[in-house]
């Protein structure tokens, strides 16, 4: 086949933002013929992977893990996903995310509108991490949902109507909640989409793409999606609020919490790094090798903790991630915008995939806030030393959540190098309240629509 043939053999794709990442989003109908060796090298020829400069410059990739981003979706037990695991081309993903069952998808309390397949694209290299998640992208993923009716229209006017709104009023707006299920998981996360008829055809709802909503380290206003995660089972895959893994021949103390992905927690200072390198631009941070190397050989030891944890690890995996810690003081962004310490509740800086984060991922987020709450972790230890509380009145999106009757919500703000990132915990009605839920406001937008090519050599 001739190289103008093949650039021809196009497969359509979205480019997104969502939240600080960036990744395509495939319907799974798109990929669906395809084994999944031949889909990782379709999206990584699309991203611009691999390249030896760290670049992408042969794709839509940014030469960075949070701009090498990936999304697969479908409605449940559709987007070919029966066709492929009947042709032994499954999809990734736990077993039940196929399912479109009373028991299963279809349950009208404990089912899902869509799943959310999520890959960590390598920038130099050809495997796809299919086994770690990404909240940021969640925004994107139910924004796009709505857009390309994978949600399907009735489902949203039936969500219309529970709000109080007339599904069939052309002027007609309100927060549509979609249950997604992350795929390799197997759990829920709820957004809630901002959502407007359609300008063309009243019959349509579409995402609305303007509103007032600001997130660090995004340029300008967009609309606000809440994205909504129950924290089910344990937030600590040790079963330890604390552990001590030894890097040579030195204790280093950690915290292991998972609220969607596991993070590990440490002191900047137990990896000797000081406050001025911990606010230096995060590229002089992925310069020193010293420090890549430890927090590689910190991830290691931590994986030998729990088999949950060494089966998600290996050398340049998106998970477990890593999170160095400092309380909280007044630094200079990256953008050279002061932060008083009075601000947040503690520093962070999160490194996953071999790079320090520009700004903070959602997923390291939300693990940050359960772990300030749950007491005697690294995270709440840090916060005390620096003289904070979570006990900032929540902004207005977190209290639309409509808690129940004697549920509080709590407000967590960390400084990272692009700015201030917030988060919610609803906490549980009782004497001693425990985090139940993590709510996030986001903001995502769609960057491109159309085909990206199919490789000649495939």
């Amino acid at each position: 086949m001739s190289q103008s043939q093949a650039l021809q053999r196009g497969i359509r794709a979205t480019l997104w933002r969502g939240g600080t990442s960036k990744g395509l989003i495939f319907l799974a109908s798109r990929l669906a013929p395809f084994t999944q060796e031949t889909r990782d090298a379709i999206i990584c020829a699309a991203m611009g992977s691999p390249d030896p400069d760290g670049r992408q410059i042969d794709g839509l990739g940014g030469g960075a893990s949070s701009l090498s981003k990936v999304a697969i979706i479908n409605a449940p037990g559709r987007g070919g996903v029966s066709v492929a695991r009947s042709a032994g081309n499954r999809f990734p993903g736990v077993p039940w995310s196929e399912d479109n069952t009373p028991t299963s998808a279809a349950h009208p309390v404990t089912g899902w509108d869509l799943v959310y397949r999520f890959g960590q694209v390598p920038i130099n290299g050809t495997k796809i991490d299919w086994g770690s998640t990404c909240g940021n992208l969640v925004a994107a993923v139910a924004q796009q949902s709505i857009n390309t009716r994978t949600v399907d229209t009735t489902v949203v006017n039936e969500r219309a109507m529970a709000a109080g709104v007339d599904p069939q009023d052309p002027q007609a707006r309100f927060m549509c909640p979609v249950r997604i299920l992350q795929a390799e998981s197997g759990n829920r996360v709820l957004a809630s989409v901002a959502v407007s008829r359609h300008p063309d055809n009243n019959k349509w709802w579409f995402a609305d793409a303007v509103g007032e909503a600001t997130i660090a380290g995004v340029p300008g206003k967009h609309a606000s999606t809440v994205i909504e995660t129950q924290l089910q089972g344990t937030l600590l895959p040790t079963s330890r609020a604390k552990d001590t893994v030894m890097l040579g021949t030195e204790a280093v103390e950690i915290s292991v919490v998972d609220a969607g992905l596991p993070v590990i927690f440490v002191r900047a200072s137990d990896m000797s790094v000081d406050f001025d390198q911990l606010t230096s631009h995060p590229a002089s941070l992925d310069a020193d090798l010293g420090l890549m190397q430890r927090i590689e050989a910190l991830r290691k030891a931590a994986s030998s903790l729990d088999s949950s944890l060494s089966g998600l690890y290996f050398p340049g995996s998106a998970a477990p991630k890593v999170c160095l810690l400092h309380p909280r003081a007044t630094y200079r962004t990256t953008g050279s915008t002061e932060v008083r310490g009075e601000e947040v509740d503690c520093l962070a800086r999160a490194v996953s995939v071999g790079q320090f984060h520009r700004t903070i991922p959602a997923t390291t987020l939300s693990a940050l806030g359960a772990a300030s709450a749950l007491g005697d972790t690294v995270v709440s230890d840090v916060v005390k030393e620096g003289g904070a509380s979570i006990n900032t009145p929540p902004p207005p999106w977190a209290l639309a959540t409509a808690p129940t009757a004697g549920q509080q919500i709590v407000s967590f703000s960390v400084g990272q190098p692009a700015g201030v990132s917030s988060t919610c915990l609803r906490m549980s009605a009782d004497a001693s309240p425990v985090p139940e839920a993590i709510l996030m406001e986001r903001t995502a937008r769609q960057l491109m629509d159309g085909d990206v090519p199919i490789p000649e050599s495939i």
